[in-house]
């Protein structure tokens, strides 16, 4: 580990500093990166021929667990009521990563390693937006700390796809990288994120009151995300995806992409700013 929950600054907690907008999304989160133990599993399964990947996987693993329990520490300071390990029981229970013991449900170890490449390259975009948006110094250390380890996660992967797979790498048409890569990004309507934005809210786990609603609860989540990003963030985003598919990030058609990523993302921005209002 390179940093411990010890390297944030708790005794500076500032809670008139706490934006109230961006609290769910921290729970979110929170839940999300503790329940990696599953996706450990799933790897491990999927590099089952390849040792090294499965040590590399292991410590991958340790490291988006802890950033869920301090993600969880904050939330709880900045919302007493919040009960982490609560509601990340009542998340397990209620939603598992499908079991696919033929393998990975990219196809192929390589495009398993691109896919998590994408997931490696959104976080680090998203604690990087999270780190620029809140002035709450806790929070902005956390955010910091994971951003970077979120990168070095991608750099991992890479790496990993480099030493044990350039020969399938290499092999692989670019449409079947843009495919998975894009495949990949696109993957946000599903249980996940929707059932752990559900799950950190504590309102209906004692009443059963507020039944869960997938496409609710994706949309209030998305709406507070499509406000957390700038620009600069959806061009780091966009430039990681490039990368991920063996072209120059720095290149007219980074620039294009970028450019339409912003448009549409800015069009589904406005189009529910209304949901948390």
């Amino acid at each position: 580990m390179t940093w411990t929950q010890a390297h944030i600054p708790w005794d500076d907690f500032k809670p008139d500093q706490v934006n109230p907008t961006i609290v769910p999304i921290v729970k979110t989160a929170a839940l999300i990166e503790a329940n990696s133990a599953s996706y450990v599993a799933y790897l491990q399964n999927v590099f089952s021929a390849e040792r090294n990947i499965a040590k590399a996987i292991d410590v991958w693993g340790q490291q988006e667990y802890q950033h869920g329990l301090t993600l969880g520490r904050w939330a709880a300071l900045a919302d007493p009521s919040f009960s982490f390990f609560h509601n990340l029981d009542f998340f397990r229970k209620g939603y598992q990563i499908p079991a696919y013991e033929a393998g990975s449900t990219r196809g192929s170890p390589v495009g398993e390693l691109l896919a998590r490449c994408v997931v490696e390259a959104g976080t680090t975009s998203f604690y990087t937006a999270l780190y620029e948006q809140t002035s709450e110094p806790c929070l902005k250390q956390i955010c910091l700390l994971i951003a970077q380890d979120e990168q070095s996660h991608y750099r991992l992967f890479r790496a990993l796809t480099a030493k044990y797979y350039y020969a399938e790498y290499d092999a692989m048409p670019i449409w079947d990288k843009i495919k998975t890569v894009v495949g990949r990004a696109t993957e946000t309507d599903d249980d996940e994120i929707a059932y752990a934005y559900y799950s950190a809210h504590d309102r209906h786990l004692h009443s059963g009151e507020v039944p869960y609603d997938r496409e609710k609860c994706s949309k209030l989540y998305f709406s507070r995300i499509y406000r957390l990003y700038q620009k600069k963030h959806i061009e780091l985003l966009v430039r990681l995806m490039v990368q991920t598919i063996g072209k120059t990030p720095n290149s007219p058609v980074t620039t294009v992409c970028s450019t339409l990523t912003w448009g549409m993302w800015s069009l589904k921005k406005y189009a529910s700013w209304s949901l948390n209002h």
